[in-house]
């Protein structure tokens, strides 16, 4: 990971920001922001899958999301679930300033509550990333496989 991050770009100005902003809030929880590595991959892996409906299942302060947010085709649009109100306000205004607040939704609440909460006869996303509470991995994929939320040919990330 050194030397990846030593020879790719800097993060552009709007991931510091939120970077920042992050271990200002949470000093001790700033080490559960995807790395710029990680996004960078997440962003190339929306883009490469042609993605247009995904599902992040952890939002945290959103810089996953506002990676894969930026990556979003015209049209496309990306739900992510985040039980913690003040870091969903935190993404929320972070995707904002980037302008794509209108393409990604930060919905609060319980993960698998969310889950099981979803419209039956909705399209399936072509790509879940899986980064929530950890104990509850396979919980999450139970209940992704069995509600068929995945797209026959979508991509299934889970972050541990």
């Amino acid at each position: 990971v050194d030397i990846a991050e030593h020879l790719t770009s800097s993060e552009p100005a709007c991931f510091e920001a939120l970077r920042d902003e992050t271990q200002q809030r949470w000093p001790g929880g700033a080490h559960m922001v995807s790395g710029a590595q990680q996004g960078r991959l997440l962003h190339m892996l929306v883009r490469l899958s042609r993605a247009r409906r995904v599902l992040e299942v952890g939002c945290f302060s959103g810089y996953a999301a506002l990676w894969m947010g930026l990556a979003l085709p015209e049209g496309g649009s990306l739900l992510s679930l985040e039980r913690d109100e003040r870091a969903a306000a935190v993404a929320r205004r972070h995707l904002d300033a980037a302008g794509v607040g209108s393409r990604v939704e930060v919905r609060l609440g319980d993960a698998l509550e969310a889950l099981r909460a979803l419209p039956e006869g909705e399209p399936p996303f072509d790509l879940i990333f899986v980064d929530a509470d950890k104990k509850r991995t396979w919980e999450y994929y139970d209940l992704l496989v069995s509600r068929r939320l995945l797209a026959p040919d979508g991509l299934l990330l889970v972050d541990n």
